[in-house]
């Protein structure tokens, strides 16, 4: 159930205790989250809050009430208003219902396969997630694997949009989005 239906709208920032582990060791000093810093995490608030209200659309991601915006195309497109990714990230695009009887997630093993992302929770995870951090890229369950995907950004909320509905925030320790977080990367500051 949304927050905004019970006459709350979910803030962002704050400090929501977190269980997610995330092994430092297994980045280069070099290679720290890009949204390590206020500033950045200011600009990725604001620019979440641009997409709010934007309408679902498959293999979309044209901001604003006249645009369209997928699941899988919604933390590209901040990703890239942020300077986080480059220009040339490739747009993911496929059918939006395919997965409803998949048996692997093809979102999950690219996701996996980019240098851009670490992993930071195994994919069989169905325990209440903690830990993370404002631009977290988080893997939801729907169906059968892992075929929507979510933006983290702080307090506990995150931003994603469902198929027919617009671009929202939801909180990710309510009913039923705990539940169906099997996966989390976190999105590296890798030189563009």
């Amino acid at each position: 159930m949304r927050s905004e239906a019970r006459g709350q709208r979910p803030e962002v920032g704050g400090a929501h205790a977190s269980r997610v582990q995330f092994d430092a060791s297994r980045v280069e000093h070099s290679n720290q989250p890009f949204f390590r810093t206020e500033e950045r995490v200011a600009h990725l608030l604001f620019t979440a809050e641009l997409w709010r209200g934007t309408p679902w659309c498959a293999n979309s991601d044209a901001r604003g009430p006249r645009g369209g915006v997928s699941c899988h195309n919604l933390p590209r497109a901040i990703y890239l208003e942020c300077g986080a990714l480059r220009e040339s990230f490739p747009k993911i695009v496929g059918d939006p219902n395919a997965s409803r009887h998949a048996t692997e997630s093809a979102m999950e093993k690219y996701i996996d396969a980019r240098p851009e992302f670490l992993r930071l929770l195994p994919s069989d995870l169905r325990s209440p997630i903690s830990d993370l951090r404002a631009g977290d890229l988080l893997g939801l369950r729907i169906y059968n694997v892992c075929d929507h995907l979510g933006l983290y950004l702080g307090n506990g909320v995150f931003v994603h949009v469902l198929m027919h509905k617009n671009t929202d925030f939801d909180m990710v320790h309510t009913p039923p989005w705990q539940q169906r977080i099997i996966a989390a990367w976190r999105l590296l500051d890798l030189p563009l």
